[in-house]
Protein backbone atom coordinates (compact mmCIF):
# COMPACT_ATOMS: atom_id res chain seq x y z
CA UNK A 1 0.00 0.00 0.00
CA UNK A 2 1.00 3.63 0.03
CA UNK A 3 0.81 4.08 -3.75
CA UNK A 4 -1.19 6.72 -5.62
CA UNK A 5 -4.19 4.50 -6.28
CA UNK A 6 -6.54 1.69 -5.36
CA UNK A 7 -7.73 -1.31 -7.39
CA UNK A 8 -11.24 -2.67 -6.72
CA UNK A 9 -11.42 -6.45 -7.24
CA UNK A 10 -14.20 -9.03 -7.31
CA UNK A 11 -14.21 -11.07 -4.10
CA UNK A 12 -15.09 -14.27 -6.02
CA UNK A 13 -12.80 -14.22 -9.07
CA UNK A 14 -10.35 -11.38 -8.14
CA UNK A 15 -11.04 -9.72 -11.50
CA UNK A 16 -10.46 -5.97 -11.69
CA UNK A 17 -13.73 -4.01 -11.37
CA UNK A 18 -12.33 -0.50 -11.17
CA UNK A 19 -9.46 1.76 -10.25
CA UNK A 20 -9.14 4.98 -8.30
CA UNK A 21 -6.08 7.20 -8.67
CA UNK A 22 -5.49 10.37 -6.67
CA UNK A 23 -3.21 13.18 -7.78
CA UNK A 24 -2.55 16.52 -6.09
CA UNK A 25 -5.24 18.15 -8.27
CA UNK A 26 -7.87 15.45 -8.94
CA UNK A 27 -9.28 11.98 -8.34
CA UNK A 28 -9.74 9.73 -11.38
CA UNK A 29 -12.24 6.84 -11.29
CA UNK A 30 -12.24 4.09 -13.91
CA UNK A 31 -15.13 1.67 -13.32
CA UNK A 32 -15.57 -0.32 -16.53
CA UNK A 33 -16.18 -3.58 -14.60
CA UNK A 34 -18.97 -2.14 -12.42
CA UNK A 35 -22.56 -2.00 -13.67
CA UNK A 36 -24.00 -0.47 -10.49
CA UNK A 37 -22.23 1.18 -7.56
CA UNK A 38 -24.29 1.41 -4.38
CA UNK A 39 -22.87 3.67 -1.65
CA UNK A 40 -24.86 3.49 1.60
CA UNK A 41 -25.49 6.83 3.33
CA UNK A 42 -25.96 7.24 7.03
CA UNK A 43 -29.23 8.94 8.08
Amino acid sequence: MGGPGTVLRCTDCTGVLGRMVRSPTSVRLEMRGIAVLDIPMEP
